[in-house]
């Protein structure tokens, strides 16, 4: 499995951390995609992993679209399988993790070297909605829980595991897992800065956090749907772009 040939399109933040954790687990051949123009590179690779974000996918698509004779992996948000299979031609696996790799949720496939990568035992499941439900949880996690330690002081602990208890319900996450970004959190010397920079403009995690601006005590259950309501929004954006 280490052999396998693997490139790797999108390198933000998301795609840097998987570049890292596979040369970690001794993933020495990985292609990187220089951008635009230059995806094309990727088709001899065994197994393609998208790491880009949702609206750069239309114009990944139109350079790989059929040419594909790998599988593909996609730690893309809010984007469903049917949507991504019909752009690319190429049966496609979804998957989501943090951003350290504590513990990946993915759809049933690739196992091994899905396990490789994950700190905690891998996740599989068989509704593709919980890799989305992933993303509002636990990808925005460290957006939420700054937000938090910035604005609610005296309640964050409280309010923090009664999250937590509400992630462990909806996607069986370990405990260890939330604690360890958690962890991170509080260690974080520039919490106002982190809500800046992980609330992209249009993204999930940019949703959570103006529902909490908007009502400061607001219930799990409306965090959560909030940020469903972005996903959906999203998909929407998806779908045009890859008419377009």
């Amino acid at each position: 499995m280490k052999n396998t040939n693997i490139g790797l399109i999108g390198y933000g933040h998301l795609g840097k951390a998987l570049h890292h954790r596979l040369q970690e687990k001794g993933f020495d051949e990985v292609q990187i995609s220089q951008g635009r123009g230059k995806n094309v590179e990727m088709l001899d690779a065994d197994l393609v992993i998208l790491s880009v974000r949702p609206l750069q996918l239309a114009e990944v698509a139109r350079e790989i679209r059929g040419k594909l004779r790998s599988r593909v992996l996609s730690f893309t948000a809010a984007t469903p399988k049917v949507a991504l299979q019909d752009a690319l031609k190429s049966d496609v696996l979804r998957a989501m993790t943090d951003i350290q790799f504590e513990q990946i949720l993915a759809e049933m496939g690739e196992r091994d070297f899905l396990s490789s990568l994950s700190e905690n035992p891998l996740i599989e499941v068989a509704d593709e909605e919980l890799v989305d439900a992933h993303t509002i949880l636990v990808g925005c996690l460290p957006g939420v829980l700054a937000w938090q330690l910035v604005n609610n002081r005296e309640g964050a602990m409280e309010w923090i595991e009664r999250y937590f208890a509400f992630i462990q319900t909806k996607l069986g996450i370990a405990e260890n897992v939330l604690h360890n970004i958690l962890g991170r959190a509080v260690l974080d010397r520039a919490p106002a800065s982190t809500i800046k920079k992980v609330a992209t403009p249009g993204g999930i995690t940019e949703s959570l956090i103006q529902q909490l601006e908007l009502k400061c005590d607001s219930s799990l259950d409306e965090l959560y749907a909030a940020g469903w309501a972005r996903t959906e929004r999203v998909r929407t954006a998806v779908a045009a772009s890859f008419k377009a």
